[in-house]
This record gives structure tokens, C-alpha cells and sequence, in this order.
């Protein structure tokens, strides 16, 4: 689906961390990280991509910002901040990763 140095932007979300989610959580979507916030060997679209599983910072209003969670690339879990995301993946990205990742490693 993507070029393999792309980096994933704006242009790639349906919305930001901070506007309404349809169910009042961002749990169980995918989220796309800020380049920035990656170290540089891990700076590619696969750890962009960032599966959502808990944390305040997965509710638009919630005064908390953790997010945990899990990379595309190989699954491994990690804890970021609300800031540290672009947005939500677009409708096309989220079928696509979900269709197409492997799933949660240690």
C-alpha cells in the first residue's frame, strides 16, 4: 500500500486525537505517530502506524494523554502521548492494516 521510505501525514487521517470519536474513544483504531517522535532506525510508515488499545489519551477530552499500545511492524507494545500522534488513520488505511497485520508481540 505504501512506498517503502513514505511518511505517513495529516493527508492520511480522518481526524486529529483531539476531535470526537464516533464511539468517545480512539481504542481499537489505528493512529498514525508523528515522524519526529520515532528513533531514526524506526522512522518509516510501519511504526507510524500505531494500533490503539488503552489509555486516557485514546478519549478526544480526557484529561490523561497515555496511549498504549501496539507498532505495525512487528507488534511490539509501547506507551506514547496524545501529542506524539498526527491523527486517526483514514477509513482505507485502517481496513488495509487491519486485513494485513500480524498481531501483538512481547
Amino acid at each position: 500500500m505504501f512506498k517503502k521510505n513514505q511518511i505517513l501525514g495529516a493527508e492520511h487521517c480522518r481526524r486529529t486525537m483531539y476531535q470526537n470519536a464516533p464511539k468517545g474513544t480512539n481504542e481499537k483504531q489505528w493512529g498514525i505517530l508523528k515522524i519526529d517522535v520515532l528513533q531514526p532506525e524506526l522512522q518509516d510508515w510501519q511504526h507510524q502506524l500505531f494500533k490503539l488499545r488503552t489509555g486516557f489519551g485514546c478519549n478526544p477530552h480526557a484529561n490523561g494523554n497515555a496511549i498504549f499500545g501496539n507498532y505495525y511492524a512487528d507488534g511490539k507494545g509501547r506507551r506514547f502521548e496524545r501529542y506524539d500522534f498526527v491523527g486517526i488513520a483514514n477509513n482505507e488505511i485502517q481496513k488495509w492494516a487491519n486485513e494485513n497485520w500480524g498481531g501483538i508481540t512481547k
